[in-house]
This record gives C-alpha cells, structure tokens and sequence, in this order.
C-alpha cells in the first residue's frame, strides 16, 4: 500500500522580524545623525536595546551599540586633543555605559591621561605665510622668515619628540604644513588635524 511521504514543515516565522527590521533602519538614523543616546525617545541606544530585548543575540544591533562606544571614544579624543579632559573622560563614560565590553575603552582613557601630563606649546602661524606656503611646489625651497619658523618647529619637534596636532582652516593647508615638518625632521612625525579659522602647530610633549 502506498504511503504518502509527510509534508514539509512550515518555516518558522519570526513574529517580531518586522518590528525589528523597523528598529534597526531607525537606529541606524540615529546613529547616522548622532543621536546617540539623546533625545530620550529618540536615540541610537535605545532602538538597539529594543532590538536585544527582542533578540538578545541580533549581530546588528550589537554592531549598533559598538558603533555608538566607537563615536563617544572618537570625540572623546579630539575634546582631549583641544586639552578638554574633563568633556574627554565624560565622554568615555558614556562609550561605556553603551558597551562596557568595548576594546577602545583602556586604550582611549590612556592616551587622554597621557596628554593630560603633557606639556603643550603652541605656534601660531601667520596668515601670510600660509599663503606662501599653499603655492610653494617644492617645500624643501621654502625660503625666509616662513621656512626659518617651520624649521624652528621642526627642531624642537625632534628635540622633545613631540606628536603635533595641526590646527588649520583646510585639509590641503595642514597636509602642506606636515609635510614641511616631515620633510624637515630626520623621523616620520605623529600628527593629527584639527580645523580652525587660526593656523597653528601645537606640540603634545609628554
């Protein structure tokens, strides 16, 4: 006698695959307009949560959370390359109460006590040189008081070892500044760059 063969089980369907999906694509804009975890109603944090408590294990929404970590640890940096410590450790609070499990964390908080200890000097550097400077094509041939004040930077750079952070009002103008520097320091310098309407070399001496 013929037996019929079963009938294949029905997939399982998630009942909350909708509302997840939903909370994802707003957690994501959130996040993409820093709205990390304010408004209270309205922030990155909270849809992700919502998604974990749906799905405890959702590799998206855990995404999301360290992304969120990763934003607080990145401002967190610059606050403290502008010697804002206190605005740099708040913000890593917050990276940690986000994602307490973050690699960044220890890491960040180092740097930031780091350059809290350090000793910074500031140069200023005038408008007309920068102009000067912005159309040099070969830097090595920077000649004058312009090329004398970035070799007087590049000095104490190597003397002390200092990191700089390069403040300036376009990325092409503080590229052309580092690469002056570079050029003039035996050792490839550590720099980071900032924008600011007023041009100025500052050295993070530690």
């Amino acid at each position: 006698m013929p037996t019929t063969a079963p009938k294949p089980a029905a997939p399982q369907i998630d009942p909350n695959a909708e509302t997840i999906r939903e909370l994802l694509k707003a957690g994501r804009e959130a996040l993409a307009n820093n709205r990390l975890t304010t408004p209270d109603d309205d922030n990155a944090y909270l849809r992700y949560l919502q998604v974990l408590g749906l799905q405890p294990d959702n590799p998206q929404a855990l995404l999301g959370m360290a992304d969120i970590a990763d934003k607080y640890l990145d401002w967190a940096l610059q606050e403290a390359s502008r010697g804002q410590y206190k605005v740099a450790n708040d913000l890593v609070s917050k990276a940690r109460s986000v994602d307490e499990n973050h690699p960044g964390i220890a890491p960040v908080q180092v740097l930031i006590a780091d350059q809290a200890r350090a000793h910074i000097v500031d140069y200023p550097l005038p408008a007309l040189s920068l102009a000067k400077l912005a159309a040099q094509e070969d830097l090595t041939d920077l000649a004058g008081a312009d090329g004398q004040q970035l070799d007087a930077i590049a000095r104490h750079i190597e003397r002390t070892r200092a990191t700089i952070i390069i403040y300036a009002p376009s990325d092409i103008m503080g590229r052309k500044i580092y690469q002056y520097l570079n050029l003039a320091t035996a050792e490839r310098i550590r720099a980071q760059f900032e924008y600011s309407d007023q041009v100025v070399v500052r050295l993070v001496i530690l």
